[in-house]
């Protein structure tokens, strides 16, 4: 099963969280064919800056990509909000345009959820 969440608001990132640690915890127990992405586009990019305001979400996304997830922040929303890419957690993945990656995982059968 393939799913992709797609977080571009700043106050979505707490369901976020909650929806990964579900997510890892039924691919361990339950569903090891589990095949997740996140997206993160707008003003959301800015809480994957490596800095000590954003720790607690540093752990969460460093268990989900422990788990075989993938984090994907979007490149011209780094440009928008003026964010070097060297500046996020080093496990994310940099694509060229959020929206793009979007729908080219929905071409490939994920199913999109937007928390």
């Amino acid at each position: 099963m393939k799913i992709l969440l797609h977080i571009d608001q700043t106050e979505r990132w707490s369901a976020v969280q909650g929806n990964l640690t579900n997510l890892a915890n039924a691919k361990q127990n339950l569903r090891p064919d589990l095949d997740i992405e996140v997206v993160v586009t707008g003003e959301a990019i800015q809480q994957l800056v490596d800095n000590d305001d954003n720790r607690a979400l540093k752990e969460t996304l460093k268990m989900a990509t422990d788990a075989g997830f993938v984090i994907a922040g979007c490149n011209n929303s780094l440009n928008r909000f003026k964010i070097a890419p060297e500046d996020l957690f080093s496990f994310v993945r940099v694509v060229p345009a959020g929206l793009i990656e979007v729908a080219e995982k929905e071409n490939e059968g994920f199913a999109y959820v937007k928390p």
